[in-house]
């Protein structure tokens, strides 16, 4: 380790220099992709010695694991009582409508790269500890809705649940901007509500029915 690096480390400590060092795995990831990424590369951008990352991280996927839990918000849940649209705006709007943009950010990153991620167990770790547990919260606000019979019941649940975090990040992914208050509102508004309230069409008449007509 550099003096320098040597210097900076030692005056930044606990939450500033954690911050620092997944600041550093963002800029690692945009500029160069996961696989080109390195924990050297990290802890050069972080001003830090490399031995300070692998004392704490057994590897580059830990580390960059953990600056992903770092930078998406943290779950939020539904408020109680509410209407179906207020309890799926308070969800949306945590997961993808934040101050910073950060999530926005690795959320972007994750599109890019989900090929090279989707078999990794890095990519197994994101979508069971980051994505999962989001679905699974809307997964239970769609099933308690259909309980109340809010929604048909022939409503697909687990389609539903996926149907707006897919178009809110399909934004993500092409255009690179951060969906809007207004964005999320629109997606509940004009694509899940209606697709709540949707019935199956319905079945042709059997030949019982068209002799009773006749």
């Amino acid at each position: 380790m550099s003096s320098q690096s040597e210097t900076v480390s030692r005056r930044r400590r606990g939450a500033v220099l954690e911050a620092a060092i997944y600041r550093a795995v963002r800029e690692e990831l945009t500029e160069v992709g996961y696989s080109a990424a390195s924990l050297d590369g990290i802890a050069r951008r972080a001003r830090i010695g490399r031995m300070s990352l692998y004392r704490r991280w057994n590897s580059k996927a830990e580390l960059v694991l953990d600056a992903m839990r770092d930078a998406i918000p943290r779950q939020t849940d539904p408020p109680r009582g509410a209407a179906l649209g207020e309890q799926l705006r308070t969800i949306l709007e945590a997961m993808f409508v934040v101050p910073d943009g950060l999530p926005v950010l690795v959320l972007h990153l994750v599109a890019s790269q989900t090929a090279e991620l989707r078999t990794t167990p890095l990519g197994e770790a994101m979508r069971r500890e980051v994505f999962a547990p989001r679905l699974a919260i809307l997964e239970t606000i769609f099933a308690e809705a259909q309980e109340r019979g809010e929604i048909a019941t022939d409503a697909n649940i687990p389609l539903l649940a996926r149907t707006g975090p897919a178009v809110l990040f399909q934004q993500i992914l092409l255009t690179g901007e951060q969906p809007s208050a207004l964005d999320v509102a629109t997606v509940i508004s004009q694509i899940l509500l209606p697709a709540c309230a949707a019935v199956a069409p319905p079945s042709p008449p059997t030949a019982q029915t068209d002799s009773a007509n006749g």
